[in-house]
């Protein structure tokens, strides 16, 4: 079976870009996974007295841990 020139080329290209496009598309779809439990949980901006450190901690409390200089804050 003759098989034209410019056909086994669109073949070939068409091949290589759906398994780019199906990589891609496992990649997004991890990634969405992975990152729905962190819109889940309510963050709050919190403001260091010590050293000015601004960071996100959890909502739930009143109390938090600065990462930069491990002192504790109240909201």
């Amino acid at each position: 079976m003759p098989v034209n020139f410019y056909v086994a080329l669109c073949a070939y290209v068409g091949t290589i870009l759906l398994f780019v496009l199906g990589i891609w598309l496992w990649i997004e779809i991890t990634a969405y996974r992975g990152s729905w439990g962190r819109f889940r949980t309510t963050q709050k901006k919190w403001r260091c007295h010590y050293c000015g450190y601004v960071y996100l901690g959890p909502g739930e409390e009143n109390i938090s841990q600065c990462p930069r200089c491990q002192s504790y804050n109240e909201v």
